[in-house]
C-alpha cells in the first residue's frame, strides 16, 4: 500500500453532523457536497498527501478546517482500533457541479470516486 485514502460523504441526515461545531455545520451545509478523507501515505517521497490535495483542489474539492469534527471523529473506539491513528483527517467543501472526482497517479490506474 503506497497511499490509503477514504472517503466518507456528510451531510444534515448523518449521525456524525452531530459531531460538528455550530460554525463547522453552517460550513458543511454551505457546500453542495461534503466529504470527510482520512489519508495515509507510506511514503510521501514517492505518492504524497499534497499530491492528492492539489489533484481535488484542480477539481473543486477545498480543504476546509472543521477541527471540532475532526477532533471528535479521533475520539471513535473504532479510529485506534482500525489502525488509523497514523492518518491524517480533514473536510473537502465542494461547492460547483457534482462530478466525480479523478485521482491519477503514474504507474498507477486512475481512480473515480462517485
Amino acid at each position: 500500500m503506497r497511499l490509503d485514502l477514504q472517503v466518507a460523504e456528510l451531510n444534515a441526515d448523518s449521525a456524525f453532523f452531530a459531531w460538528a461545531s455550530e460554525d463547522e455545520k453552517k460550513l458543511i451545509l454551505s457546500c453542495r457536497k461534503f466529504r470527510v478523507v482520512m489519508t495515509y501515505a507510506l511514503d510521501s517521497r514517492k505518492l504524497s498527501e499534497k499530491d492528492l490535495i492539489h489533484q481535488l483542489d484542480k477539481q473543486g474539492q477545498h480543504q476546509v478546517v472543521v477541527a471540532r469534527l475532526i477532533a471528535n471523529i479521533r475520539l471513535h473506539p473504532d479510529f485506534d482500533r482500525l489502525g488509523l491513528d497514523r492518518h491524517h483527517v480533514y473536510g473537502l467543501c465542494q461547492k460547483g457541479p457534482d462530478l466525480p472526482l479523478t485521482l491519477d497517479f503514474p504507474a498507477f490506474a486512475p481512480v473515480h470516486i462517485q
